[in-house]
């Protein structure tokens, strides 16, 4: 699923080529994909600023804004009309007046656009987004504090703090040498966890997002920060601190992968 740094990615592309563009016209593939909610027509308008919060897009329009969650497959892509042909996977296509077409692009289906007058209601219960200058480490350790789940379940929760997936928590956990099911609340010291998640978080935008299957870029190329991961994907390969075997266990339902050396339980 596109986290934080996949999603910044394609906001930053969107950002170059849709401000100031009117919307044609809007051909629905799938209509469970398009939710249309108590909003003005989107024939006419132009897209204004292009936001993210969390994992989540924000097209801001003249009157409303378009929601958009890739989830686990979805793409978001830009081109000259006519340069391809349909794809079986296209859900969703905007014509600009300029010749420009975005394509909402998702195999599983699961991602969602949503037309609303604001995007408020939708996104009040999200934490603070992750890479937001707001959230300090002083912020991020009171709420370790007060929270009774394990590190790698309050990390993946979007309650506390928007953007991080399994990937982010995982490479996240490893720099910090901390067991993924240590309670949040014996984290000792927040400053060092806060700074890596912000580390692995910054390198993978630079590096255009981590493409594991499905994510691409607004050009339909895949990100590069793959490369790079220290446990995420690699079970049974050494770990590149101490030579030992990176593991796959199951945290919070998810796959999880750790050196069990060096992410001991009982270390914080």
């Amino acid at each position: 699923m596109p986290e934080l740094p996949e999603v910044e990615t394609v906001a930053r592309e969107l950002r170059a080529v849709l401000p100031g563009k009117k919307i044609r016209s809007l051909e629905l593939y799938w209509e469970k994909t398009f939710e249309h909610q108590d909003a003005p027509p989107l024939p006419g308008q132009r897209f204004g600023t292009i936001g993210r919060q969390g994992k989540y897009l924000l097209l801001n329009l003249d009157k409303s804004v378009l929601v958009i969650h890739l989830r686990m497959t979805g793409q978001l892509l830009a081109r000259r009309s006519g340069q391809q042909a349909r794809h079986s996977h296209d859900r969703v296509r905007f014509l600009l007046d300029d010749g420009l077409e975005l394509i909402f692009r998702d195999s599983r289906k699961f991602g969602r656009i949503r037309h609303v007058l604001s995007a408020e209601p939708l996104l009040r219960k999200l934490g603070t987004d992750a890479m937001d200058q707001k959230l300090t480490a002083a912020l991020f350790g009171s709420m370790l504090q007060k929270s009774a789940m394990n590190i790698k379940a309050f990390l993946l929760s979007q309650k506390y703090i928007a953007g991080l997936g399994n990937i982010y928590v995982d490479e996240a956990l490893f720099l910090s040498a901390l067991h993924p099911l240590t309670p949040a609340r014996e984290v000792s010291g927040a400053e060092p966890l806060f700074n890596n998640i912000r580390l692995v978080l910054q390198r993978s935008i630079d590096n255009m997002g981590s493409t594991i299957s499905d994510y691409r870029n607004t050009k339909g190329n895949e990100g590069l920060n793959q490369r790079y991961f220290n446990v995420y994907g690699r079970q049974g390969l050494p770990c590149k601190k101490c030579g030992g075997p990176i593991e796959k266990i199951r945290v919070a339902g998810r796959g999880t992968h750790i050196c069990p050396r060096c992410q001991q339980r009982g270390k914080t």
